[in-house]
């Protein structure tokens, strides 16, 4: 099987099993559990490794009671205090790190105080609470929107236009942009990509918001006017890209090539939700400020 086919059925099956689990709250927490921990995982195999790995299961701790209370403050009113729980396996692992870094500091034969390297890995090891876990805790607004109920449709819309919008940049960017006069985007970072894949992917985008306009509100699932679909569009063009980019970026830091292998013709779970991450939390602020959820 080539790779583009590879690519195209675990994309489906990928999408198949993600909207099957947002269509009932019962499936929606651990779908998320699921994603955002395994995200984690790459995320330290890339950045850290081995090293902090008490201090890794402490944060995925910490993550789990962050998806759950949060999804308990939404789904059953539960008092929002209680998320201050996840503050207690966070402070332990900020002080199970200075332990960390003392002993490592001591085998240093320099004696040189805290190098780089260490301030780093103490970044990256807190690094997933802001890039993974927010934007996850943050869709739930998209699910439960005013009136507290549990509705997937708009999460869901939000997904195929990010999906598809990788899927209309894929495409014309082998059509067209891989000619030798295509301008590319950012080639320090990821120099497959180009304005031709960009364009492609704002047409795609573009026109499947209109039809998500048109087909959710011929359905009554979804009430939003058609100025907002066409600004979540944009939102996904911009942030959607800035997210792909970002992720570039972290993984020729660390030089590898995928984030994971769990998504075959895709990576890894981040290679797959790069783009999500950044774009989810700009929609949420913007629907809510003018008000929709």
């Amino acid at each position: 099987m080539s790779s583009l086919s590879k690519r195209i059925v675990s994309g489906i099956i990928f999408f198949i099993v993600v909207a099957g689990a947002l269509l009932c709250s019962c499936t929606f927490l651990p779908l998320m559990v699921v994603i955002g921990l395994l995200m984690m995982v790459e995320y330290y195999s890339m950045t850290l490794g081995k090293r902090f790995f008490i201090e890794q299961v402490l944060m995925i701790v910490a993550a789990t009671l962050a998806f759950v209370l949060s999804f308990l403050t939404f789904k059953i009113d539960l008092d929002s205090k209680y998320l201050l729980l996840v503050m207690i396996p966070v402070l332990v692992t900020c002080i199970s790190s200075i332990y960390t870094s003392t002993r490592d500091l001591r085998g240093d034969e320099t004696g040189g105080g805290v190098s780089p390297d260490t301030v780093n890995s103490l970044a990256h090891l807190m690094m997933p609470a802001l890039y993974i876990v927010t934007p996850l805790i943050l869709a739930q607004f998209l699910v439960f929107g005013q009136e507290g109920a549990y509705t997937p449709w708009l999460l869901l819309s939000v997904m195929i236009l990010i999906w598809l919008n990788d899927v209309g940049a894929y495409m014309f960017g082998m059509l067209l942009g891989q000619r030798k006069n295509s301008r590319k985007l950012f080639p320090s970072v990821s120099p497959k990509k180009s304005w031709s894949g960009f364009w492609g992917g704002a047409l795609i985008t573009f026109l499947i918001s209109i039809l998500l306009y048109f087909v959710t509100r011929s359905l009554s699932i979804l009430h939003i006017f058609w100025w907002h679909w066409l600004v979540m569009a944009a939102i996904v063009l911009v942030f959607g890209l800035f997210g792909d980019l970002f992720e570039s970026l972290l993984k020729r830091a660390c030089n590898v090539k995928d984030s994971g292998n769990i998504m075959p013709g895709h990576g890894g779970l981040l290679d797959r939700f790069d783009a999500t991450l950044f774009v989810i939390p700009a929609i949420v602020l913007y629907l809510k400020l003018v008000c929709v959820i």
